[in-house]
């Protein structure tokens, strides 16, 4: 997301990410292994717990200062419908990490 310059791509990037995440999560409930199993609708319904692994995981530098400067300079047009949905989302997965005190968050 670094090498993005506009914040209309860098919320492109948030959404290509979380789109991917919510099409696996929804592939996963489907698998023979998890039938019978109780799901809550997988995709977008796991999507935060997910989101935040991926984030720890990911563990992007200057994540704050993109966070800000998406937050700053996006037009309002560009953060509706499913582009705010999931930059909603990411910053609620940015939020719980920062207030759990076991993460790393030193990059971020």
């Amino acid at each position: 997301m670094n090498n993005l310059s506009c914040p209309k791509a860098k919320v492109e990037c948030i959404v290509d990410c979380c789109s991917t995440l919510t099409s696996l999560l929804q592939k996963a409930v489907l698998l023979p292994e998890n039938k019978g199993r109780n799901h809550s609708g997988g995709g977008t319904d796991n999507l935060l717990p997910s989101l935040v692994y991926t984030i720890v995981l990911a563990d992007p530098d200057k994540l704050y200062s993109n966070i800000e400067f998406i937050s700053a300079y996006a037009r309002p047009e560009e953060l509706l419908s499913e582009a705010g949905f999931y930059f909603t989302m990411f910053l609620s997965a940015v939020s719980y990490i920062q207030r759990v005190p076991t993460c790393d968050t030193t990059h971020m």
